[in-house]
């Protein structure tokens, strides 16, 4: 714990990846974008790169849920269950230049969690409709509730869902923690300059080291 202009503020990684006190937000590994017979993939994007983040994902869930941390899912969504439109123009225009634009009708195969880091029992499925997990949600209660401090960012894209809900995790007065090789874009240059802008900002380490604190948690809860 550091303390500037008598504000203290959580400074290690033990103490952001503290398990009573850190949830964990896996972003839009979702069919359409992630899955090889996903609207990307259909479309004839290569999501090959998407997909090499699984192992490590897998990974990080499986010693959180060990160590009862909470894990959450942001699922994002264009059109609700009966089809209406969630979308807005200002995000339609973030995505003119786009190669691929689809539509991710709630309830439907492509907008579910790829099967290889789907939620299980206990965790909390978040549906949103912006680019943030955090706005217009009930994300902020479900932290609030758990007495969460930290959230720890995963999954894609890095430069749109991952950056935005890193910075309204903090506007709403939590840690956004990202881990580096956990979070994956489609555009390369993309993803580095949004690491690289995060970086600066929020709390970045790689999934061995958050792994390490961990474990070494429960080696000393042991």
């Amino acid at each position: 714990m550091r303390t500037v202009a008598g504000v203290d503020y959580l400074a290690s990684l033990e103490e952001l990846v503290d398990p009573t006190q850190v949830a964990v937000i896996v972003l839009n590994m979702q069919n359409y974008l992630v899955s090889e017979g996903g609207a990307y993939a259909e479309a004839g994007r290569d999501v090959a790169e998407l997909t090499s983040i699984i192992r490590r994902i897998e990974l990080v869930l499986k010693v959180a849920r060990e160590l009862g941390v909470l894990v959450t899912y942001g699922e994002y969504i264009t059109r609700d269950e009966f089809e209406n439109n969630l979308v807005t123009g200002p995000m339609l225009y973030s995505a003119r230049n786009a190669a691929t634009v689809s539509e991710i009708v709630a309830g439907t195969w492509d907008a579910q969690t790829l099967e290889a880091v789907a939620p299980t029992a206990g965790d909390i499925v978040i549906a949103h409709s912006r680019s943030s997990a955090m706005y217009n949600t009930i994300l902020e209660d479900v932290l609030k509730m758990r007495g969460i401090k930290s959230l720890i960012l995963i999954g894609a894209s890095t430069e749109g869902f991952v950056l935005d809900t890193a910075v309204g995790t903090v506007q709403y007065g939590y840690y956004a923690t990202i881990i580096r090789d956990c979070v994956v874009s489609l555009d390369q240059h993309a993803n580095d300059v949004a690491l690289a802008w995060m970086g600066s900002r929020f709390p970045m380490f790689e999934s061995d080291e958050v792994l390490a604190a961990w474990l070494g948690n429960r080696g000393r809860d042991d």
